[in-house]
């Protein structure tokens, strides 16, 4: 668990010295700083559900600015995932 916010961290502080310069909004330091917080808020699931924690983290952090409701969210978002998947087989 301490390896993987240590990760998480290296990861956030790359992110911020690659995107320095960046007019994109979604490297903003606020942005920057949600997305963090929406991997601690969902840390739980990493084990289980990486690619879809990383790809509902985009997701939330294009539509919210903060991170309440993110663990219903995720839920719901997995669900709808999920049935999409149910639906072409």
């Amino acid at each position: 668990m301490k390896k993987l916010l240590i990760t998480l961290q290296t990861m956030m502080k790359s992110l911020r010295m690659m995107t320095g310069n960046s007019d994109d909004p979604r490297y903003s330091e606020e942005k920057l700083l949600l997305r963090a917080a929406c991997f601690r808020c969902l840390t739980h699931h990493l084990e289980e559900h990486t690619r879809a924690v990383y790809e509902f983290a985009t997701i939330w952090c294009d539509e919210h600015d903060n991170v309440g409701g993110i663990e219903q969210g995720f839920q719901d978002y997995l669900r709808s995932y999920a049935e999409k998947a149910f639906a072409k087989s």
